[in-house]
């Protein structure tokens, strides 16, 4: 068995062996009157198969043809192999920190209770040839008798559910997508330590805009449109700073070249005439180094405490 997930699609697949057991007095014989006989090997199309199915499944096939087990009391043994899809709703809020949960309900299509008594045949889901997903591993698996009344029948009907506890494997996703996030991020702050004459910090700010894009395509190529991640909130909100940031730096590089350097006249007296010689005078605008001083100090907050609220707030 194995679970990979479609967070895009809110789907979830699994490659899984049903076990049933049922008994039908109708088949059981006496081992005595046939050679100590106790158990035959039938094709499923030659005897009464109960018509258990996924409630919530959008795809179900059977792999292959198999045999059932049919013993002498009347007891009969069945391994059905399935490849099924079904429904998984998932929180992705912390993404990609989160625990799932997914859901498989199976009962009978058309038999109440008294027709078949369905019950679990454990209290756990057998792992013991679990293969794990490279997305998703398998944390535990419980099944849950349900006795249910619909308001459409008077009879009682059940179902078992089987519960799977999901935890992502993060380690990927941290190295390819958390950690470039975090530091493209932090580094909008560091164009603000840059000297107000170099155009660079533009250049700079427009490069982080476009990796936080990048990286933002490729949260909503893995998660759906309408998954409420705190890391996209935080790439949202790091474009926003960055927007900012790229309007100060660009008002600061523009006050610098049009005010630092305007020009004086000098003159320098010769034998036949004077020469007239215009060199730039030096005027000192400290002021935008403190500005950026100044932005770098509130950014840095701005940043902080936005952080905070974004991982303060419960999904």
């Amino acid at each position: 068995m194995s679970i990979p997930a479609e967070e895009a699609n809110g789907l979830a697949s699994a490659h899984a062996w049903l076990k049933l057991g049922w008994t039908d007095h109708r088949l059981a014989w006496d081992p005595n009157s046939y050679d100590d006989i106790t158990v035959m090997r039938v094709n499923t199309d030659d005897i009464w198969m109960p018509d258990i199915e996924l409630y919530n499944g959008v795809r179900v096939t059977k792999l292959f043809d198999h045999k059932t087990l049919l013993y002498s009391n009347g007891y009969q043994y069945s391994l059905p192999t399935y490849q099924i899809e079904f429904k998984c709703p998932m929180n992705l809020r912390y993404f990609p920190y989160d625990e799932q949960k997914c859901t498989l309900k199976y009962g009978s299509w058309t038999h109440d209770l008294t027709s078949i008594n369905i019950t679990t045949m454990s209290s756990k889901i057998d792992l013991e040839f679990f293969n794990p997903s490279a997305d998703l591993v398998v944390r535990d698996a419980t099944p849950k008798l349900n006795l249910i009344q619909y308001p459409c029948c008077a009879e009682t009907y059940g179902d078992v559910t089987f519960t799977v506890y999901l935890t992502r494997n993060s380690q990927a996703y941290s190295v390819k997508l958390v950690l470039p996030s975090v530091l493209t991020g932090f580094m909008i702050l560091l164009t603000f330590l840059l000297p107000p004459a170099s155009h660079e910090k533009i250049t700079l700010c427009g490069i982080i805009f476009l990796a936080l894009l990048l990286l933002l395509v490729y949260l909503q190529s893995v998660v759906p449109a309408s998954g409420d991640t705190i890391l996209g909130e935080y790439m949202a909100f790091a474009l926003f700073i960055d927007f900012f940031a790229t309007i100060l730096a660009v008002v600061s590089y523009h006050l610098h070249v049009r005010k630092s350097h305007p020009v004086k006249k000098k003159t320098v007296e010769g034998d036949d005439q004077d020469l007239n010689i215009h060199t730039p005078a030096e005027t000192k605008r400290d002021w935008l180094q403190y500005l950026d001083l100044v932005s770098f100090v509130i950014f840095s907050i701005v940043f902080v405490v936005g952080l905070a609220i974004m991982l303060g707030r419960r999904g």
